[in-house]
């Protein structure tokens, strides 16, 4: 008689307190920025003098080569969501090849410091790459 009593008790405190208490999950409250509006101009790779990206538009950046800064490159850019893009070349340099593609995640940015992960897409084993930038006066 007493464990029935007990066991009666326990199944009704628990339905009680369960019914009484809502269950609250604590998310980490984060601010996700909309680097699509915030990268706009010229940013250039730490250590070099012109090689770097130009965020032209929405749909539009630019690649200047350390070694021709005259030439840059016009790239075809997509947001795949806030904070990661993909590059695509537009010069077709050979018919039986598909454009160059570059994925890139914004790690971090900062007063003008822009740090992106460059996820490898080519052929071979290569580690993706941690590149930081900052943002050009010009």
């Amino acid at each position: 008689m007493k464990t029935k009593y007990l066991l009666m008790a326990s199944i009704l405190g628990v339905a009680f307190f369960g019914s009484g208490f809502e269950i609250t999950k604590q998310a980490k409250e984060t601010t996700k920025t909309d680097y699509v509006k915030v990268l706009k101009g010229k940013y250039v790779l730490t250590g070099a003098n012109y090689a770097g990206y130009k965020f032209i538009d929405a749909k539009t950046i630019s690649w200047t080569n350390e070694m021709f800064p005259m030439d840059p490159d016009t790239l075809s850019l997509k947001w795949i969501d806030e904070n990661t893009f993909m590059t695509k070349s537009r010069k077709r340099t050979n018919k039986n090849c598909a454009p160059a593609v570059s994925i890139l995640k914004v790690i971090s940015y900062s007063n003008g410091k822009l740090v992106l992960k460059d996820y490898w897409t080519g052929w071979n084993d290569r580690k993706d790459e941690l590149n930081t930038f900052h943002q050009s006066k010009d």
